[in-house]
């Protein structure tokens, strides 16, 4: 009996650490905000950009030619379970010229974590 409830307060740590690991940072990449860039003042050419906070970990190339957004790619590891928000995201930036587009709903802080590479890329 008494290593049955070792088991289980190991069980409750675990699944509280996970969760800590989850939420961390969760709040800031929320509230952050994603800028304007100035698209004549970047050069043509391929701009890789990162963002990196807590698990949201993402690496771009953003594409510019004649002073406009041609193309954004995904360079770090694709999680098929946002695959339409990268898609969703990419064409609002392609259309817009700027990363300072509306968050996909749904996956606001893994949203804001993508611009904000892009925004990345461009300011580099």
């Amino acid at each position: 009996m008494n290593k049955m409830w070792y088991v289980i307060g190991g069980l409750v740590l675990l699944v509280g650490g996970m969760l800590v690991w989850l939420m961390s940072g969760q709040s800031t990449i929320k509230e952050m905000q994603i800028a304007d860039v100035d698209l004549s003042t970047v050069p043509d050419g391929v701009h890789e950009g990162s963002f990196k906070q807590g698990r949201w970990n993402y690496r771009v190339a953003v594409t510019v030619k004649d002073h406009k957004i041609t193309r954004v790619e995904l360079l770090s590891k694709r999680d098929k379970m946002f695959e339409k928000m990268y898609q969703t995201e990419f064409n609002r930036v392609l259309a817009a010229q700027s990363p300072n587009v509306d968050a996909f709903s749904g996956a606001t802080v893994s949203s804001k974590a993508l611009l904000k590479a892009i925004e990345n890329a461009l300011r580099k």
